[in-house]
């Protein structure tokens, strides 16, 4: 579940030398960008530590296709998580930011902040033309409708 992996990150500074914080705030905000570029393929496999004992750290981003294109692969999270029927999505998600190490707030103003700095990719999806236009019309629906939810979630 995406409340248990915050968590689990924590656990690993018991065995080696790893900013937790950053980490947790790291794999937060990746989340943010996934949720707003249709890349719900964001699973625990497509993260990685890198370094040793002494010194571990995220890996850069890996495999960051955004698979919401395509109805088979279209889900929101790989990684799920339990949704409270009546309750806005996305505050949902910025609350999981407590299991980050971070306030629901700060959870709040990340996926705010992804969502401004990804405000043109439904534009440059659009513009690429090597890509079948199905396949960039199925993502921008995606990621055009994440994005009504979040301004739902905060007006």
């Amino acid at each position: 579940m995406w409340i248990e992996v915050g968590k689990m990150v924590a656990k690993i500074g018991r065995v080696c030398d790893l900013d937790i914080r950053k980490a947790q705030e790291t794999l937060f905000r990746r989340l943010a960008f996934a949720l707003m570029t249709g890349n719900g393929d964001m699973h625990l496999d497509n993260l990685g530590f890198l370094g040793g004992k002494r010194e571990v750290f995220l890996s850069p981003v890996y495999d960051p296709a955004p698979m919401r294109a395509w109805a088979r692969h279209n889900m929101r999270m790989a990684v799920p998580m339990d949704f409270e029927q009546g309750r806005p999505i996305y505050r949902q998600i910025a609350d999981t930011a407590t299991s980050f190490g971070l306030s629901a707030s700060q959870g709040r103003d990340i996926l705010l902040n992804a969502a401004e700095a990804t405000k043109d990719f439904c534009e440059q999806v659009m513009a690429m033309g090597n890509v079948p236009e199905a396949r960039r019309q199925a993502l921008v629906d995606v990621v055009t409708g994440e994005r009504k939810l979040l301004c739902k979630a905060f007006p």
